[in-house]
């Protein structure tokens, strides 16, 4: 009786010496203090917002794969827009899925991959960020040189889809006309719109240069100097101005996002060492 006794007393105490009675994973979210459990549900939130944001780079990506295919053809074969956009929405979205998870579910793992692939996307951006800045110039030489080669394909047999297409696009989207000098750049005083020229349009523009479009009203336009008829802006030069004017934007877009970003890989770091603290014996 006496042993008996003491086997079951020491099987009542026994446990809270050797951690028996510790909590599994699945209750874990009751122990967590105010300020854990603050962190794991602004993470959870925070989550589901940019993943809302991922699929909103994928609709813009389709939209213009699908309905402003114009830009993707006049910056060529090797620039896709469209994919791009669609790529980084995924990617945004499979990474704000891992951060919902690893919040919800209190997985360490999910939390670990999360931060990581957080720690790669800032770090990623921010060289991005410095090889632009660095390579500004180059990059408008680049975009200055895709102007002119398209200029100078215009009005060719063999290039309507890959230039003449594509430059009346861009043309009516940023209402412009020409590269850098408006109407001058189509006159028989310019070298670069050779197959243009070539086709007897020494005085005329393209019809996409009208400020209302109708079948021939760019006849005569080189010597046409009036806005509301004519745009008189080359696109090279409206499209700089407007990256120029949203640069500020831009960059306090980016800045905002890396932001979000430092915020959910610290997040991730905090509540993965508080899981891994209840955890502990």
């Amino acid at each position: 009786m006496k042993f008996n006794k003491g086997l079951s007393l020491i099987q009542q105490v026994a446990p809270n010496f050797v951690g028996v009675n510790k909590q599994p994973a699945k209750v874990i979210g009751r122990h967590m203090d105010l300020g854990e459990a603050c962190v794991k549900w602004i993470l959870f939130i925070m989550n589901i917002i940019v993943s809302f944001a991922g699929i909103g780079f994928i609709a813009v990506g389709l939209y213009v794969k699908l309905e402003a295919e114009g830009y993707e053809e006049f910056l060529g074969n090797d620039v896709s827009v469209s994919m791009m956009l669609i790529w980084i929405g995924a990617a945004i979205f499979i990474v704000a899925g891992l951060g919902c998870c690893g919040a919800n579910k209190s997985s360490t793992l999910f939390l670990t991959m999360y931060f990581l692939l957080m720690c790669a996307a800032i770090f990623a951006q921010v060289v991005l960020i410095i090889v632009f800045i660095t390579n500004k110039e180059e990059v408008r030489a680049d975009i200055s040189d895709i102007f002119t080669s398209k200029l100078k394909l215009y009005g060719g047999e063999n290039f309507t889809q890959n230039a003449t297409e594509p430059f009346d696009y861009l043309q009516k989207a940023l209402d412009c006309c020409g590269v850098s000098n408006g109407t001058a750049d189509w006159s028989g005083t310019s070298e670069a719109a050779t197959n243009w020229l070539s086709l007897n349009h020494t005085w005329d523009v393209p019809d996409s240069c009208c400020v209302k479009v109708t079948v021939d009203c760019g006849k005569g336009g080189v010597n046409v100097t009036d806005e509301t008829k004519i745009h008189q802006t080359g696109c090279k030069t409206k499209l700089f101005d407007l990256l120029d004017d949203n640069m500020p934007l831009l960059g306090g877009v980016l800045g905002a996002l890396i932001g979000v970003q430092l915020f959910g890989a610290c997040g991730a770091c905090l509540l993965r060492r508080a899981i891994e603290q209840h955890f502990a014996y």
